[in-house]
């Protein structure tokens, strides 16, 4: 029975996730949605221009898609797919890491749900659409737009709904994030390869016109913050099983 255990946290895992969607397509209905401050701070930091007009203005053409839109859509597609691989690869080689894995990401999820709610804000994509910026086009729907349509009607459903400016921060980014924090304290090895698609992940999401590079690097931050206490958590958990031994040997 005690072996089993382990398992109620996929329960909350998928209860949790079910919930943050369900909440987040309310999130936008509550607060102004907002674009100038993330083109403000893009800005500022790359010298007076934005990076997804810079990436889209030197790679895409819509008349043309190339070999670059195809791999960033398909790694931003994977967002769907491999966190909840990481997730069944915990829980069958390191069950006792699944309490903190889960808790790490739904703490991320739902930091991101609350920001969501307290400043919707505008993805690039969008912005451009709104003429508050010029030149960044939506590249996933030019991508997913060659497949059937009832294909594509599903994908946009999974892609770009049901809120379109839960923007900030980049849920993508952050929870690509927890997966690379549990690689590197589970199977170290294995951090580089990890690291190297969380880069790709980053780059993707701006390139898409998907987020600014403040969104991705909030991500960063929320994903860091929620791991930093769940870490801290975990060890002040541990530290009653160790206290009677403590005691017994003085």
């Amino acid at each position: 029975m005690r072996s089993s255990r382990p398992e109620r946290w996929l329960f909350f895992y998928v209860a949790g996730v079910y919930v943050y969607t369900v909440l987040r397509a309310y999130a936008d209905e509550f607060a102004p949605w907002q674009s100038t401050y993330v083109i403000q701070f893009d800005e500022a930091l790359f010298g007076g221009t934005l990076p997804s007009v810079q990436l889209q203005r030197a790679l895409f053409r819509p008349w043309a898609l190339g070999w670059v839109d195809m791999l960033a859509a398909m790694v931003h597609a994977s967002f769907f797919i491999a966190p909840q691989i990481a997730l069944v690869v915990v829980w069958r080689r390191w069950p006792s890491a699944l309490r903190p894995h889960v808790l790490s990401a739904l703490m991320t999820f739902f930091i991101g749900l609350a920001l969501f709610f307290l400043v919707p804000t505008v993805p690039p994509w969008l912005a451009s659409y709104q003429g508050e910026v010029r030149g960044v086009y939506r590249i996933i729907s030019f991508v997913f737009n060659d497949l059937d349509q009832a294909t594509y009607q599903t994908m946009y459903a999974a892609l770009g709904e049901p809120n379109s400016v839960a923007a900030v921060p980049s849920i993508h980014m952050a929870i690509t994030c927890v997966v690379l924090f549990r690689v590197q304290a589970l199977a170290p090895r294995w951090t580089w390869a990890v690291a190297l698609y969380t880069a790709l992940m980053a780059v993707s999401l701006v390139y898409l016109g998907e987020h600014y590079v403040f969104d991705v690097m909030m991500g960063v931050l929320i994903a860091g913050i929620s791991e930093f206490v769940v870490r801290r958590m975990e060890a002040r958990r541990q530290r009653p099983a160790s206290a009677p031994a403590l005691v017994a040997s003085r």
